[in-house]
Parts: C-alpha cells; structure tokens; sequence
C-alpha cells in the first residue's frame, strides 16, 4: 500500500519511523481540483494512470480516494475529497476506483466514516443522526461498496455516536459488511485502534501499521470464528491481487501519456468565476504576471498525501510562451511554505509596470502551511498581504484577474466586485501552468463547475458554529449541508453549487423525461450559439412536491449529470440515466428507506439556474 490519492507517495528512505526521502512521481490534480471537471470518463482514466504509476514503484494498492463530504469548507483536508454532494462524490470515485482495480491495482475508501474536521481528530466524536448519517455522510461510501467493491475500507479515526469507527460494529459489521454486501478487507488509520479484541469483533481485518503483537494478542482472546472470519478475506484479497496482475498491462504506462491526462485533467476541473469582458486575453496585448505562485505554483496540500513531484510547470513562463510581451513581478513572498507567513515584496516596481501594460494577472492562493491534514483552516480568506496586493493593483490597473490556487473555496468578497476577471484554478497538479495558459489565452474555453459552493461570509455555512469543538461535535445543521442549505432556507452565497462560465453562450433547445421501472431516463438537447467550441454540463435536480411528516427535507437535490463538447453553432443531445433508487431518502419512523410519490424535475447548468422543469408521478413508495 502506498499513500496517493492524486499521485504516489512512497518512502525511498526513513530513519526511526522517520520519512526522510520519498520517490519522485507525477502529481495530478488534487481530488478537490479533478471534481470540478465533472467528467466520470476523466475520472477513469485518472484510475488507470494511477495504477501504472503505482506498478511502476511495486505497490499493489492505492491509499485513496477519500470520500468524505465537505461539511464545512474549514476542514483542513477537504482538498483531498471530493464535493459538498454524495452523488457527485460518488460517481467521479466509483469511475476512478473502476479506472485504477480495472488495471489490477486496489483502492481504499476512506475515511469511514464522519471524518469532517481535522481538530481534535483522534477523539473527536460526531453526533449524528441516522437519516443525517445514512442521507449526507454514508450515501457515498453506499453507493460505492454496492457498485465497485473497492479491495478495502479505511476506517476513520473520530468516535460516530460515542464509538469509535474502529471498533463501530453497527459501522463496520451491520451496515457496511450485512446492509451493503461488502465483502473486502477493512483496514484502520494509521495507529488508530486502541482494542485490537473490539475492532476484530466489529469486523476490522487489518491494524495498521501492522503490528505482529497485535496477532499474539488476538490469537489469545478473540473468538476464532471473528479471526478465521478476518484471515480468509485478507486471504481472498491476497488471492485476487496475485490473479489480477495481468490486468496491469491495460494501464496507462506510458509517462508522456500520463503527464498529457495530468493536463487535461487540469485543463477541465478550472472554473471561470466571473468575467467582465476580460478573457480570453487578446493576441499582442502586454500582460504582467503577478504572484510568487505564478512562478512557483501551489499544486496541494500538506500531510500524508503529499507527492514528491518530478517537476511543475511555471505558469509564469507557459504565458510566456504563448504571450510574449508578459512581464512578472513577484508582488509576495511565501516564507516556509506558508508556515512562516506571506510578506510584500517589492511593490514600487509592481505598480511601476502595472501602470504601462494592458491587463494584470495576479496568482494567490493558499500552500501546503494552511491547507493540510492534522489541522483545520481558521479563516477562508487569503493572507491580509494577498488580498491588499489585489485591492492595490486595481488602484492601478483597472483590467485585473485574479487566479486562485486552493484546495477548497475562499471568502473573496473583499475584493471580487473590484477586478474584472476570476478563475478558480484549483490545486492542479504539474501541468495547472501549461492548462491555464491555453485558458487565459483562449485555446481552450473553460469547462470546469464548482463541486462545492463559494460563500459570501464563513457566518453563512450551516456548520460554522458546530465545527473544529471537541470533544463532541453536534451536526445540528442536519441534512442542510452545502447547497441544500442555502437553496432550502433561501440565504445567498457568491457562486453556487455547479456553477461555471465559458468562452460561448449555451441554449437549452428541448428535453424529455421516460421511466422505466428502475431508471429515469432523461434527455437534453443543448446548442452553442457562441463563437467557441466548448463543454457544457447538464444538472439533474430532484425537488419533492410532498414532504415527509418528519423534517423539512431539501427543496434540491443532485440526482445526475453528463459533460459533453458542444462544437461552435451545433447542437449535443444530453443522456442521463438516473436509478431510481438515487431518489430515496430514510425515514426514522419507519426505520427504513423510502421513495416519495411525485418529484419534480429540474434541469439546469447549476443549482440555482433552472431551464426546464417537469413533474414526475408514479415514482413507488415505501421500497426498502
């Protein structure tokens, strides 16, 4: 096994435990960056690179991916997940689990499950309740053992209900092993168990780090139908690793190929936030480049994901190559990563250039010293020395860009209504620099879509006040999490949930909606009647016109979607089959899942821009 879920990150040489050297690997875009593309076929690939990545250096399986939903944008590791939605979540995880064990190299789910906060993580304890946990924290991980069966599940290190995950035999053994069919190996965090007697007998498999102890202590105490029970599926996974190898010659071996995926991946998960006549920028203009993270890009976050990178594009020089009457100024530096925080730099001369060139492009953003594992963000804001870099070369220049490089969404109301253009550029890995130059200079339209919501102020997400307390932490907000927070209880945010802008204009021309007995089948023809070739994306929501008895659920809901290339004055026909059993919800009365009678379906760009809209009967209740 060897820690990676956007590339590989494998020890050469440590010394007492020690990490002292890791090998040198490509480093895709971050789980938090590649969900913005939206794309389920990217996602596969990305799989399969990682697989022939991993072969490469002899490892059999992939620490990755992490799946749990951002709950709150603070969390320290939220760069490493997905989305702020289980179905998102789980249909970009399900393509990459199915890319890489395609190829004959495993993956671990993690961390199961309501690891949320990265404060306090080792004693923290969620308080949820069941339909909460079941509809939001669960639904992801569900979806996924049923589809995929990933080799292994990670158990998180937080308490769920007062226990912890493992050694949560209503966790481990009842839903995930009894409810959902699961039949892999479950492995715990690194040095987390603290009773190797309870985690066996709530059906966890594998200590890690491994520990020959722990099998002499087990060996005298536990029952040998909980050991046997846990030998034969470490067993079965042994087995099938070893007959699977031959599937590794399907891999995307090929590093050039590799490092051409790292691009596109990159080139498809940014997002153009706001664009005042800006961008694409004009062949012949002078640009300035703006921002030590423009020569020396932040690319992910810290801790046990990091990867040792073979090389980064500078963004600075890929403009360069495609612009070449741009300048750079540095405006800032980053002392120790971030950890000895960000200082002005030479801002006379900034100013000084600013002044004679057409358009400023300045790179901010936040390193592996504020986003990481083992601790949370305490502000979505930029350092105070990035935000006032910003409001001080709109001073001077009024055609301004700003490029953020995060693994999650930042408070940018300071100075978003002063500058004209916005990109949320992500941590995309060692091509971001080649992919946002072919952006920026307008080679390729951006096609990315905002997996989590940008907030106008951190007092707005639903979590704020039961989020980084310990040691027991309330999700009070219960199911209105993300952007059915908002949408259900009618608060503003800055740029929703799916939202994203391109280089052309798209209409909504038709659609129509079948249902079989197990599927809605629903599709829509969409035509780009700008100048720009460009990929839209199609967003199924599902509102219940009924409510149960029980809670206010959310007005809307993510049910599918589908990215397609629309060619300049041409129309794509959009297919979306969604199971029906996506449309459940669980009832507490009745302590099971249910299906409401009538929904209505809505189809738009993003969640809050809906074009068509069509009421569903005959959808059956009460299934379990």
């Amino acid at each position: 096994m060897s820690d990676g879920p956007h590339g590989l990150r494998k020890t050469i040489d440590s010394q007492n435990g020690k990490e002292l050297e890791t090998y040198r690997a490509i480093c895709f875009p971050t789980l938090s960056c590649v969900a913005n593309s939206w794309n389920s076929e990217l996602l596969s690939k990305f799989g399969q690179a990682m697989a022939a990545e991993f072969d490469l250096r002899g490892s059999d399986v992939i620490l990755g991916p992490g799946v749990n939903i951002k709950r709150c944008p603070l969390n320290g590791r939220n760069f490493e997940y997905f989305s702020e939605d289980p179905i998102l979540t789980a249909t970009l995880a399900k393509s990459f689990i199915q890319g890489a064990q395609g190829c004959g190299v495993g993956t671990v789910l993690k961390h199961f499950a309501c690891n949320n906060q990265e404060f306090d993580r080792h004693f923290s304890n969620s308080i949820v309740d069941e339909r909460t946990l079941r509809e939001i924290y669960l639904r992801a991980f569900e979806i996924i053992v049923k589809e995929t069966q990933p080799w292994m599940v990670m158990s998180a290190y937080n308490k769920v209900n007062g226990v912890s995950c493992f050694e949560n035999k209503f966790l481990l053994d009842e839903i995930l092993r009894k409810e959902w069919g699961y039949t892999g190996v479950v492995i715990s965090d690194w040095d987390s168990v603290k009773n190797r007697i309870k985690s066996l007998e709530a059906t966890l498999d594998l200590e890690m780090p491994y520990r020959y102890e722990g099998l002499k202590e087990v060996q005298k105490v536990s029952s040998e139908e909980s050991l046997q029970a846990s030998v034969d599926r470490i067993k079965n996974l042994i087995i099938k690793k070893n007959s699977q190898k031959s599937l590794r010659k399907k891999a995307m071996f090929n590093q050039a190929d590799r490092i051409k995926l790292c691009q596109e991946m990159a080139e498809e998960s940014i997002v153009l936030l706001k664009n005042d006549h800006i961008l694409p920028l004009e062949q012949g203009q002078s640009v300035l480049v703006i921002g030590e993270a423009a020569e020396n890009p932040f690319i992910q976050g810290g801790g046990s994901a990091r990867v040792n990178p073979i090389f980064v594009d500078s963004i600075y020089h890929e403009i360069k190559k495609q612009c070449p009457n741009t300048e750079f100024c540095q405006g800032y530096v980053v002392h120790n990563e971030g950890f000895g925080g960000v200082e002005a730099h030479n801002l006379a001369d900034l100013t000084k250039k600013l002044e004679t060139v057409n358009t400023g492009i300045i790179f901010v953003g936040n390193t592996y010293g504020t986003e990481s594992e083992n601790f949370d963000r305490d502000s979505l804001k930029l350092s105070k020395v990035m935000e006032e870099l910003i409001l001080t070369c709109t001073k001077v220049n009024k055609n301004i860009v700003v490029v953020l490089q995060s693994g999650s969404t930042l408070d940018i109301s300071k100075w978003e209504s002063e500058v004209k253009g916005i990109i949320h550029m992500g941590y995309a890995g060692i091509k971001g620099g080649t992919a946002i130059a072919n952006i920026l200079l307008g080679k390729i339209s951006p096609s990315g879509r905002l997996a989590e919501s940008y907030y106008t102020n951190l007092n707005d997400v639903p979590s704020i006040n039961n989020f980084g307390v310990g040691p027991d932490v309330e999700y009070a907000e219960k199911l209105m999490v993300g952007y059915r927070g908002y949408t259900t209880l009618g608060s503003d945010v800055l740029y929703p949930f799916g939202y994203g802008l391109t280089y052309t204009e798209f209409e909504y021309v038709d659609y129509s909606i079948k249902k079989s007995n197990k599927n809605l089948e629903i599709n829509v023809v969409v035509k780009n009647i700008g100048s720009h070739d460009a990929k839209e994306t199609i967003q199924v929501y599902a509102r219940p016109i009924v409510s149960d008895d029980e809670w206010q659920r959310p007005i809307r809901e993510l049910k599918g979607f589908c990215k397609k290339n629309i060619l300049s004055k041409n129309k794509q026909t959009f297919t979306i089959n969604i199971p029906l059993e996506y449309f459940k919800y669980f009832s507490l009365t009745n302590n099971r899942w249910q299906l409401s009678d009538m929904y209505e379906i809505e189809i738009g760009p993003n969640v809050r821009t809906i074009k068509f809209k069509e009421l569903i009967k005959g959808v059956y209740t009460n299934e379990t």
